[in-house]
């Protein structure tokens, strides 16, 4: 992230992200999640905005008000988000991006703090994964996509050692029928 996207960010949708947000995004922590838009926190300008549009409008949630500003979603949907109200910039989760769901809330009292043990999380994932995480984002697309590749080989191999015991056991009983 840079400052310049920060001010358009700020501009399209009339909000001042607060020096904390700054510092925890400006240059984004992990180069292996440069440009991210998976995680609590994105690092894509323009899918911030979209999201922070998508969340204030409502639609399949309930309108999110304007002090609170999304910064990312993970994979479940879940959301993450900072009060724009406090410049310690508390940390939200909105589980499914539902702000009145159980268990949403309040997560940290500053937006730093969060991140600090938000990011040595991922960070610690990646190198457990064999990633570098100052590598290059492109290093880690790269290792997601073999890992998916992989569980799809390994969920076929299943299925065809299933069908094998079907088969297997159909022959088991033709053979044992007089």
């Amino acid at each position: 992230m840079t400052e310049g996207e920060l001010v358009r960010i700020e501009a399209a949708l009339g909000v001042v992200l607060p020096a904390a947000y700054r510092r925890v995004v400006v240059p984004f922590p992990i180069p292996a999640y440069a440009g991210n838009a998976d995680t609590e926190l994105w690092d894509d300008a323009d899918q911030l905005v979209e999201l922070n549009r998508e969340l204030r409008a409502g639609g399949t949630v309930r309108p999110w008000p304007a002090h609170l500003f999304a910064t990312g979603r993970d994979g479940s949907g879940c959301a993450g988000a900072i009060d724009l109200r406090d410049p310690a910039c508390p940390v939200w989760w909105a589980d499914r991006c539902h702000l009145d769901a159980v268990g949403s809330g309040e997560v940290s009292p500053s937006v730093e703090a969060w991140a600090a043990g938000y990011l040595a999380d991922l960070r610690a994932d990646l190198e457990g994964n064999g990633i570098d995480p100052d590598g290059p984002p492109a290093a880690r697309a790269q290792a997601d996509e073999e890992s998916a590749r992989a569980g799809c080989r390994f969920i076929l191999a299943l299925i065809g050692a299933g069908a094998l015991l079907v088969i297997a056991a159909w022959l088991l009983v033709k053979w044992l029928q007089p």
